[in-house]
């Protein structure tokens, strides 16, 4: 089936179609790398607001069911719709190529030298993104998932 190159090409378009650097990769390494931080700071706004919640329920708060709702929320689309998209994004920053000449370089912007200058930077930043990203979704999945299918309640996941 991989030999047919006509199958192996759907596939890799219909799972470009969710991926974010697919849609990025014609645009500028700013904006590739400002993207990435973007995703990195909505990770750490879901690690906050929970720690939030935590402490307003320590102190016996009653105004966090707003802050609660969203957190679900995100969390849901973390371990679903959003997890190959940021987790991808994320490992992209550090996808590297050897060009003509020999060099490193990255795979969508042939201008940027990989382990060199900026990227080294951006490249730490993605790994702490995807451990942090991957932490909270193995987190809210184990909390939020039932394993069994015999459970009686609708909703469960």
């Amino acid at each position: 089936m991989w030999g047919y190159t006509d199958v192996s090409d759907v596939i890799s378009d219909i799972v470009n179609y969710f991926s974010l650097s697919f849609y990025l990769k014609n645009s500028t390494w700013s904006v590739y790398t400002i993207v990435m931080y973007i995703l990195l700071v909505i990770t750490v706004f879901v690690i906050l607001d929970f720690a939030y919640i935590n402490f307003a329920f320590s102190r016996r708060s009653s105004s966090v069911s707003l802050s609660a709702t969203i957190l679900k929320n995100i969390l849901l689309l973390f371990t679903t719709i959003l997890f190959f998209p940021f987790v991808q994004y994320f490992l992209s920053i550090l996808a590297c190529t050897t060009d003509s000449y020999g060099n490193k370089v990255h795979t969508y912007f042939s201008e940027v030298q990989c382990w060199n200058g900026s990227h080294i930077l951006h490249s730490c930043f993605a790994i702490i993104g995807v451990i942090l990203f991957s932490a909270v979704s193995l987190t809210s999945s184990l909390t939020y998932f039932e394993y069994k299918n015999d459970s009686n309640n609708p909703s469960a996941r």
